[in-house]
């Protein structure tokens, strides 16, 4: 696929005929390179290159180095980082002028004139590279690439134009992943904050919140699994319940059914095991029945909206406080049904819940619909 106007053939070439390929020296590094965890100047190492972008949350500084012995690995705007060694093939680019040096284990690519290092960025993400990666890279515990093979990768180049065409091109979707990225993620602040103000801070409604026993809206289901039960096995974890197969034709067989249990779609289960004291309370909606091992506890509400019950469990300050309270001798906390039968939940009238529930919602497909359209931009 191409933009109509351009009709000339692309070019093969080595790298290393287009472009100047190197990396700091062992023994600069040893002998003129000081970090500190304080400066300006940074040393841009492995670390700091992901995702096609520079990473500076962990970043060390060599303000105090040797700098006239080190221009060599002086990186300027346009400068391609190039990962070369463990996790081979991360990209970034430079874009501000006297502020960043070469690390070990990251090479510099500078261009020649008629190549866009913008085109060469995203050209270094295409399955073409990959294969020069793979063709050229050492077998070993740790993988890696010499200089000399780098600047053998061939290379396919149109011309100037073209190649600045395409590369406005992918920057423009580029800018609008960004752009999602950081609505989607102002969207799970907006949605933490709210949910917050309303589990913790009573917030919004002019309503009376009543303490009671938990026991007073769950009902334990508890029917097991038989012989004749063909069903998918479900786990549930603090990401949510997934389908312990990828497919439906992986059942329980009749060695194994013992006190396994049922869990029918929209009802409740969690792990009654946890290490820190984290517990997620799931509803089973992917199936209409699933089966699930007897360390989880199933149950059902009643009296009371379900999805409020969702909520005030999983994010509420009040029920995380009453479980870290409930850890026995070891290192593990139990929450066995018993026991969280005798939690306490904090309920407003059935109007409030639901208008809590439905913002929420609201919050969720918002999360959810900015999620989907990353992805059809990536």
């Amino acid at each position: 696929m191409r933009f109509p106007e351009f009709t000339d053939e692309w070019r093969s070439k080595k790298l290393g005929d287009l472009s100047d390929v190197t990396k700091l020296a062992g023994f600069e590094f040893t002998k003129y390179v000081n970090y500190s965890d304080n400066g300006n100047i940074i040393a841009l190492r492995g670390v700091n290159i992901k995702k096609n972008k520079l990473d500076l949350t962990d970043v060390k500084y060599i303000d105090n180095s040797d700098f006239n012995k080190l221009n060599r690995s002086k990186l300027y705007p346009g400068d391609l980082l190039f990962t070369y060694v463990g996790t081979i093939g991360n990209v970034a680019l430079i874009f501000k002028k006297n502020k960043y040096y070469l690390a070990p284990n990251v090479c510099r690519i500078r261009s020649e004139s008629f190549i866009n290092s913008q085109f060469l960025k995203f050209y270094f993400n295409t399955q073409l590279i990959k294969k020069e990666i793979n063709r050229y890279v050492t077998k070993s515990s740790q993988p890696a690439l010499s200089m000399e093979n780098i600047r053998k990768f061939n290379v396919n180049i149109p011309n100037i134009k073209e190649q600045n065409k395409i590369a406005n091109f992918i920057s423009l979707i580029d800018r609008k992943i960004d752009l999602l990225e950081k609505k989607y993620r102002n969207q799970i602040k907006f949605s933490k904050e709210l949910r917050n103000k309303f589990l913790n801070k009573h917030c919004f409604f002019n309503d009376n919140w009543v303490e009671h026993d938990i026991k007073e809206y769950v009902v334990e289901y508890k029917e097991k699994v038989n012989f004749n039960n063909n069903l998918p096995i479900l786990s549930s974890t603090l990401s949510g319940i997934y389908l312990q197969e990828d497919y439906f034709n992986k059942y329980v067989n009749s060695s194994d059914v013992s006190n396994y249990k049922i869990v029918p779609k929209n009802y409740f289960t969690y792990r009654s095991m946890s290490d820190t004291g984290k517990f997620k309370f799931n509803i089973q909606n992917i199936v209409e029945k699933g089966i699930i091992s007897p360390a989880y506890p199933v149950f059902t509400t009643k009296n009371i909206n379900d999805k409020y019950v969702y909520e005030f469990l999983n994010y509420s300050n009040s029920i995380k406080r009453q479980i870290l309270k409930i850890k026995e001798g070891g290192t593990r906390y139990a929450l066995g049904f018993s026991k969280f039968k005798k939690l306490k939940i904090e309920v407003p009238s059935f109007k409030t819940q639901c208008k809590i529930t439905e913002s929420m919602n609201l919050c969720y497909q918002r999360e959810e619909n900015l999620k989907k359209e990353i992805k059809i931009m990536k």
